[in-house]
């Protein structure tokens, strides 16, 4: 036997289809349809309703009341429960569900996502699922309430704005955005929303009038506009991207801020210039021009188009406080300088090929030049060692500095040699000049022959003590 309804196959003299549960006899499936309509998330179903199309002859009412009812008790009695039986994989979906809902809890503001994860595992059950969720009720109440605690909460905030200032930037702030993050749904349950409206438009308009004012009162750009622009940028800056777009002037603050700096550049130029010859006296205007390059952007010092003139004048001002020290340590014929160890006297210097003894009246020993490419620098001192105990040579003189031609300083390392009656000894640096002893020191230093005669500038500096003295052989 097979169901008119399903096309499945059946136990002859079945009443009804063991498939489907449509009755066999019973009732014309041509001429009846069954509505079985459920309410989802009650457990309930609601009774069955036959439509009969209209007899071709008169038929026995009472008789096919009578068969329908059969129907119904045995449909809800047998069918209906296997149509409801839920699998494995139901019934675990239906328990994640009901234990989502009673996981919400009592409803604050931080239920949200509790509710929505709810939400959405119950939208994702089957008609059959949805019968045995016994706690939709509950679902359905804790969206309510949150809805309620939120709608509350936006309405309170709004109601704190109060007046509106320039002050006002953190309340308004505070209801806009608790706001935006209502639902559609929610907004539209928040009376005062219409306030929040009228209290950011009044904000905007306060802080965005600020900026403009602030911006107007900068006026034509000196060296001296730097806190006025950047008062106004610190308005300009604080304002929202849509605040912003408000402000009418806000080209006027860019312009300015070009200016100042094309302003800061042509000033650095000029105080280079302004420093001139240079003498001793130019160290404060050299000071104020590095200074104003110092604090200039990156950027703005590639723009300082003489900036090499004044590392050219630094230099030259170097230059003169370095020959201005050394002429205080100058040493002259006869002048004479102590130190912690020795009393120094300086007699003379000059280029040589032989040095001579104190005493050349008659027969007396000489240091002289024996390679006819060099000669000699002799420095001439009377020297007494006035510690207590013996120092070398090298105690002495530690340190030379020869200038020769004006070239840079050369570091070089002396000779000594020592006068005594009529002799001359040449001595090691690390010979001794004992305690209370005095000597005729030759400090002797090796140039090329042509410093004999070139007549170029020779000069030396020597360390002594730690005291630094400047001779100047020939100018």
């Amino acid at each position: 036997m097979i169901c008119s309804k399903c096309g499945k196959e059946i136990e002859n003299g079945a009443k009804f289809c063991t498939n489907c549960g449509a009755p066999m006899n019973a009732v014309d499936p041509v001429n009846m349809q069954w509505n079985v309509n459920y309410q989802y998330g009650q457990g309930q179903m609601q009774q069955p309703q036959q439509m009969m199309a209209k007899p071709k002859k008169k038929a026995n009412v009472g008789l096919i009341v009578a068969i329908v009812a059969a129907v119904i008790v045995f449909v809800l009695g047998g069918t209906g429960f296997l149509m409801t039986r839920l699998s494995a994989d139901e019934k675990t979906q239906v328990e994640q569900t009901k234990t989502a809902i009673e996981n919400i809890g009592t409803v604050d503001e931080n239920s949200g996502n509790l509710i929505i994860t709810a939400e959405e595992l119950y939208a994702d059950l089957n008609w059959k699922e949805r019968l045995y969720i016994n706690n939709y009720n509950e679902l359905k109440q804790a969206r309510s309430d949150y809805d309620t605690v939120k709608v509350n909460k936006a309405t309170e905030l709004i109601n704190a704005i109060g007046e509106v200032t320039m002050d006002s930037g953190e309340v308004v702030l505070a209801a806009q955005e608790y706001y935006s993050t209502l639902s559609d749904e929610q907004k539209a349950m928040v009376t005062n929303s219409a306030d929040l409206e009228s209290a950011v438009a009044a904000y905007d308009e306060a802080v965005v009038g600020n900026a403009e004012t602030l911006i107007s009162a900068i006026g034509t750009v000196t060296t001296d506009s730097k806190d006025a622009i950047e008062t106004a940028e610190e308005a300009y800056d604080a304002l929202s991207e849509s605040q912003k777009k408000m402000v009418s002037n806000s080209d006027t603050l860019t312009q300015a801020r070009s200016d100042y700096e094309a302003v800061l550049v042509q000033n650095c130029i000029d105080e280079i210039d302004a420093i001139g010859e240079v003498t001793l006296d130019s160290l404060d205007q050299i000071a104020l021009a590095s200074d104003t390059y110092d604090a200039l952007s990156e950027e703005n010092k590639a723009l300082v188009t003489n900036y090499d003139d004044l590392l050219a004048k630094m230099d030259e001002y170097d230059e003169l406080v370095a020959e201005e020290e050394l002429k205080k340590s100058a040493l002259n014929p006869g002048d004479t300088y102590t130190t912690d160890s020795f009393k120094v006297t300086y007699k003379r210097s000059k280029v040589t090929d032989t040095i001579l003894p104190n005493n050349t009246s008659g027969t007396y020993h000489y240091y002289q030049v024996n390679d006819s490419d060099y000669t000699m620098l002799d420095i001439v001192f009377t020297v007494e060692n006035i510690s207590n105990e013996s120092k070398t040579f090298f105690d002495f003189s530690s340190f030379v500095f020869l200038y020769y031609d004006n070239d840079d300083e050369e570091m070089v390392i002396p000779s000594f040699v020592v006068s005594s009656g009529s002799d001359v000894e040449s001595k090691s640096a690390f010979d001794s000049i004992e305690s209370g002893a005095s000597v005729t020191l030759h400090v002797v230093i090796q140039l090329d022959k042509a410093a004999k005669s070139d007549g170029k500038p020779i000069s030396v500096k020597l360390m002594n003590d730690d005291e630094l003295k400047y001779i100047v052989v020939r100018e």
